[in-house]
């Protein structure tokens, strides 16, 4: 085989490294609240010498975010929160603001609501929410209205993307959101269920067999490059023993 082949096999192995990595990373936030898996695209791009078709190159189109929702699990839990529609809570972090559906939510040393990473959950005006430290009871509304024993003392921030614009949405690495150039609309058809949380909405069954398939095509590859080194090498050695 040529340096051509070796090319088109090696784009294959990067492209099943890629691959091995973003399964490796689903799997391992199978059980983390919220979360949503990330896959990779590939398109394949015909390689050609004087005109004849001699393989395909697999090209990364880019990675993308699957939205769609967990499963609802009941904890029981007053400030664990589950959001059922496409809407998204609005959280503060280091000033910025992010989107997140991890429900997990406590309250902060200085009686603010918080997520279980520290961030601030801010109502629709990008304002904190503030908990009294007397509160006996928490009730939060399929609306998202906060209120105890003594009455309402706000209500949790909810956003949501179109269908054109949530695949803009960011990584941020606290299993939240960024939008950026991304605008953000109130939430109109989700409702919050109080005292449950969405799981991440990895299959690990279909991750697990996914990798298993992925990496026999990655060794395969690998196989195959190292049998055209094998004749590379065994070509240059026979070279060698041709009388001059």
């Amino acid at each position: 085989m040529d340096a051509n082949s070796i090319y088109i096999i090696a784009s294959r192995l990067n492209g099943h490294t890629e691959r091995l990595a973003m399964i490796a990373d689903n799997v391992a936030n199978a059980n983390t609240t919220g979360f949503k898996k990330m896959v990779v695209d590939f398109e394949e791009n015909a390689a050609r010498k004087q005109g004849v078709n001699i393989g395909s190159f697999a090209k990364d189109t880019g990675s993308r975010i699957i939205h769609t929702p967990g499963s609802a699990k009941q904890t029981g839990n007053p400030l664990d929160v589950f959001l059922e529609g496409k809407g998204y809570l609005s959280i503060k972090v280091d000033g910025n603001t992010q989107y997140t559906r991890d429900g997990h939510l406590t309250v902060s040393p200085a009686g603010e609501l918080i997520t279980s990473n520290g961030h601030t959950v801010v109502d629709n005006n990008g304002s904190a929410i503030a908990i009294p430290p007397d509160a006996q009871e928490i009730i939060i509304t399929p609306e998202g209205t906060l209120a105890t024993e003594q009455g309402p003392i706000g209500s949790i921030g909810l956003f949501e993307f179109s269908d054109e614009q949530i695949g803009q949405l960011k990584r941020a690495g606290n299993n939240a959101f960024i939008a950026p150039g991304v605008k953000a609309l109130p939430a109109t058809d989700t409702t919050v269920i109080q005292g449950a949380l969405e799981s991440s909405n990895v299959n690990p069954v279909q991750e697990t067999v996914m990798m298993t398939q992925v990496s026999r095509a990655y060794q395969s590859a690998l196989k195959m490059i190292q049998q055209i080194e094998q004749l590379d090498q065994r070509g240059v050695r026979d070279l060698a023993r041709m009388p001059q």
